[in-house]
C-alpha cells in the first residue's frame, strides 16, 4: 500500500516528497559523478548540494549515511554502483543505459514479481502425520502440522 506520508530522517529536510529518501539521493549523486566515478568523499561532496539535504550535519556524519547507503546500493539486485578497489572508487554502472533498457528491465522485474505473488497466493498444502497408535493416553486422532519453511526464497 503506497502512502503520501514522508518517513523522517535528521539528514533530509521535513518537507520534501516521500519518494526522496537517503537511498534515492545518494543514487541520484551516483549518476552525477564525474565520467560516471568517483571516492565516497566525491559522493559526500555532491551529495552536499541536494536542496533536501540539512545544513545541521558535520561531514563525518553525512560521510558515515553515504557509507551505509553505498553499500547498500551495492548490493542491490541490480546495483548502480560498485567499488572499484584497485583504484578505490565507486563506479556508476547504469550511466550507459537507455530508457529503454530501463524500461525492459523494469517490465521483467514487474513479470517476475506478478509470477512470485501469484504462486504465493496458492494455498499451502497442509500435511498430515497420521499416529501410529495411543502413547500415554493420547488420542490416535491425525496432528496437523504446518507446512514445511520454504528456504532460499
Amino acid at each position: 500500500v503506497a502512502t503520501n506520508k514522508v518517513r523522517e530522517h535528521p539528514m533530509l529536510i521535513s518537507s520534501r516528497p516521500p519518494v526522496v529518501n537517503i537511498l534515492s539521493l545518494v543514487r541520484d549523486t551516483i549518476a552525477r559523478l564525474p565520467n560516471g566515478e568517483g571516492t565516497r568523499a566525491t559522493v559526500c561532496v555532491l551529495l552536499k548540494e541536494s536542496q533536501f539535504v540539512s545544513l545541521t550535519f558535520t561531514d563525518q556524519q553525512i560521510y558515515s549515511i553515504v557509507s551505509g547507503a553505498l553499500d547498500r546500493l551495492h548490493y542491490e539486485k541490480d546495483p548502480c554502483v560498485r567499488y572499484d578497489s584497485s583504484r578505490k572508487v565507486w563506479v556508476n554502472l547504469h550511466g550507459r543505459r537507455t530508457a529503454e533498457e530501463f524500461e525492459r528491465l523494469y517490465q521483467a522485474d514487474e513479470t517476475v514479481t506478478r509470477a512470485a505473488k501469484a504462486k504465493a497466493g496458492r494455498p499451502a498444502k497442509v500435511l498430515v502425520r497420521k499416529s501410529v497408535g495411543p502413547k500415554r493416553g493420547k488420542s490416535s486422532e491425525p496432528v496437523l502440522l504446518p507446512p514445511p519453511p520454504q528456504i532460499g526464497r
